[in-house]
C-alpha cells in the first residue's frame, strides 16, 4: 500500500505487554501514514493495576518496534483526543480480533467523536494467525510460566524474563 503522505496517526493502548499482534498491526498501519505514534497509557489511566508498570510497558513497546521506521513510542497521560490534537494526528488506528472487539470499538468510537468530531478511526482486522493473542492471554502465560515467547518480540521476551524472575 502506498503512503498517503502528510498524515499522522496514533495507535494507543495499555499494551500490557506489547504483543506480536500489536506489532503486526503497526507494521500494516505505518504504510498509511508519515508518522505513527504508539501511545502507551500511563499507570494512572488504568482501571486496574497491570502486570507491568507504564515505564516497563513503554520499554517493551520500544524494544518491539525499534526496527520500524516512522514510529514513535510515547507515553499517554491524558485524554486521547487531546493528545491527538497536540500531535497533529487526525486518525487513530485500532485492531479488531472478533465481533466482541467490534462492539466495544463501535461504542468507543462514539465516545471519541463526542470529544472531537474530527477524529477518524482506521480499523484493521487482526491477522488470523494472531487473532487469538491478547495481553491477558500473554500475562497468563507469563504468570504460570508458560511459553509466552511465541507471542512477543524476542527482545521483549528477554526483557520480560528479566523482569519476572
Amino acid at each position: 500500500m502506498n503512503n498517503t503522505g502528510g498524515h499522522t496517526a496514533v495507535f494507543a493502548g495499555t499494551f500490557d505487554p506489547f504483543t506480536l499482534g500489536h506489532r503486526e498491526l503497526v507494521l500494516r498501519a505505518v504504510g498509511f501514514f508519515d508518522t505513527l505514534y504508539v501511545l502507551v497509557a500511563e499507570d494512572r489511566l488504568l482501571r486496574k493495576a497491570g502486570m507491568f508498570s507504564a515505564a516497563q510497558r513503554l520499554e517493551l513497546a520500544a524494544l518491539t518496534l525499534a526496527d520500524v521506521k516512522n514510529v514513535e513510542v510515547r507515553p499517554l497521560s491524558g485524554l486521547l483526543t487531546e493528545e491527538m490534537r497536540r500531535l497533529g494526528a487526525g486518525v487513530m488506528v485500532r485492531g479488531l480480533r472478533n465481533a466482541a472487539d467490534f462492539d466495544y470499538e463501535k461504542n468507543l468510537f462514539s465516545m471519541y467523536r463526542a470529544t472531537d468530531a474530527a477524529v477518524e478511526c482506521l480499523y484493521l482486522m487482526a491477522e488470523p494467525a494472531l487473532a487469538h493473542v491478547s495481553g491477558s492471554f500473554v500475562r497468563d502465560l507469563i504468570r504460570f510460566s508458560g511459553d509466552f515467547g511465541r507471542f512477543v518480540h524476542p527482545a521483549a521476551a528477554a526483557r520480560i524474563k528479566s523482569l519476572v524472575v
